[in-house]
């Protein structure tokens, strides 16, 4: 049981984020004004028609004076292509996120994605190292972004999903 008194009691994030949808995976920039968060439209929906509905995946609101604005979509496919993202991370210009898409290894992989003239482009697969050898799912890199922590099922835990870390190594 963790105790604290170091924050007030939680309410509501006021403004259009929240929803009757689902929203998890809150992710805010160190400058306080950039929020990142998963959206489903309906939790109870299977993932594969997710896949369809236009409105599952990754949004971002902007603050601006004090206002959370109108989430708008990330979209890190092209035209005709499907895929379902979430569990977003932003490291400098590089957005890592969860995916399940064609190009995986498994089910659900992580990706990356650059920031380039105002939008995330040149999506790609995070590697086999991260995705089969480390089986690394929800992640969160540090402000130095020399250490990557994340979920796994992998051989070695206690048991069920743990929380697993890994440094940049000399060749990273």
């Amino acid at each position: 049981i963790l105790h604290s008194e170091e924050f007030d009691a939680p309410v509501p994030l006021p403004g259009p984020v929240n929803t009757a949808g689902a929203e998890d995976s809150a992710y805010v920039l160190p400058d306080g004004n950039t929020l990142y968060f998963c959206f489903v439209a309906d939790p109870r929906m299977p993932p594969e028609k997710q896949l369809f509905d236009g409105a599952s995946g990754i949004w971002v609101s902007h603050k601006v004076e004090g206002r959370w604005q109108q989430p708008e979509r990330v979209v890190l496919q092209d035209k005709g292509e499907l895929a379902l993202d979430g569990c977003a991370c932003v490291q400098g210009g590089t957005l890592w996120f969860g995916s399940a898409r064609k190009g995986n290894f498994r089910g659900v992989d992580l990706w990356t994605a650059e920031w380039k003239e105002g939008k995330w482009a040149d999506w790609r697969n995070a590697g086999k190292t991260l995705n089969v050898d480390y089986e690394a799912g929800e992640m969160h890199i540090t402000a130095d972004g020399k250490e990557m922590y994340f979920h796994s099922e992998r051989a070695g835990g206690k048991g069920g999903m743990d929380v697993w870390h890994t440094r940049v190594g000399d060749s990273g």
